[in-house]
């Protein structure tokens, strides 16, 4: 047998002891639920669509947008506009602008985008705004101590510095748990996105967020991505600590969103909108 043979059969006998010691299942214990699986109401609708919204985001982040104005077709009602850069000047109706914020990889990149562009005029023009990490801004190596600091620190001073916008906090989305064979690979190359250790890491930032934005001033992204439709939990532990995993059917790669897990996505983040918005 080949060296490079051996390698991969070790590798599939280390992920198949931590899927036996630990690994994923699902459950509804351990990790906070949501509620946002039950749909939205006309009412919620009208609500986020009366709002000025601006979103700071990447990929998953779109695939959140692009599902919007189905969620508002399927009550028989006419999204928002959705706009990339800035509102229409002069404008007064409910409008969705978003913008692609900072590089991947570089989650402080993200923070500081998003601070210069609400401090450049959008803080004077929305009423809603947030933004998102994305899962691989997050990873092994990253601190999330310091990262949470810093993010934090940002969302309090904006906060202070324009009192007429809501600023909602977002969870940072997740990747699904992968094959043995996928695993085993990622192993060899020491280049995973997508394992338990980087879910867990990605867990341990959304709990500091969980705990410091509790209540109506948070969108729980990770929350809806790892709620299957049955309401259950797909969970893990991966070296003695505790993570969430986005749901199998909800996505198109892993860590991307598909139609049905865009939806969910979307529906979640509506009712985030609409329970700052007031008519």
């Amino acid at each position: 047998m080949s060296k490079g043979r051996l390698s991969l059969v070790a590798a599939v006998l280390v992920v198949a002891a931590v899927v036996a010691l630990g690994g994923w299942h699902h459950s509804d214990k351990g990790l906070p639920m949501t509620s946002a699986r039950d749909g939205v109401t006309a009412d919620e609708l009208a609500r986020a669509g009366d709002a000025r919204v601006f979103f700071g985001h990447q990929s998953v982040g779109m695939n959140l947008l692009d599902a919007v104005p189905g969620v508002y077709r399927a009550h028989g009602l006419t999204a928002p506009p959705v706009t990339e850069g800035t509102p229409a000047p002069g404008g007064s109706g409910g409008v969705f602008v978003h913008r692609f914020i900072g590089r991947n990889e570089d989650p402080m990149s993200k923070i500081k985008d998003f601070d210069a562009t609400v401090r450049a005029g959008l803080g004077h023009q929305v009423d809603v705004a947030m933004m998102k990490f994305c899962y691989i801004d997050i990873t092994t190596s990253t601190d999330v101590d310091a990262l949470f600091a810093v993010y934090r620190g940002t969302l309090d001073a904006l906060q202070r510095d324009f009192p007429g916008v809501t600023f909602l906090a977002v969870t940072v989305p997740l990747t699904t748990e992968q094959g043995l064979l996928a695993q085993a690979k990622n192993w060899i190359r020491r280049s995973d996105r997508m394992s338990p250790a980087e879910n867990v890491v990605r867990e341990r930032l959304n709990t500091l967020i969980r705990q410091h934005y509790s209540g109506k001033h948070l969108f729980d992204l990770a929350a809806l991505e790892s709620t299957a439709p049955d309401g259950s939990r797909v969970t893990g532990t991966s070296g003695g600590q505790p993570y969430a995993a986005l749901y199998d059917g909800y996505s198109s790669d892993g860590g991307h969103l598909d139609v049905t897990g865009a939806q969910v996505v979307a529906t979640g983040w509506l009712r985030a909108v609409a329970a700052v918005s007031a008519r």
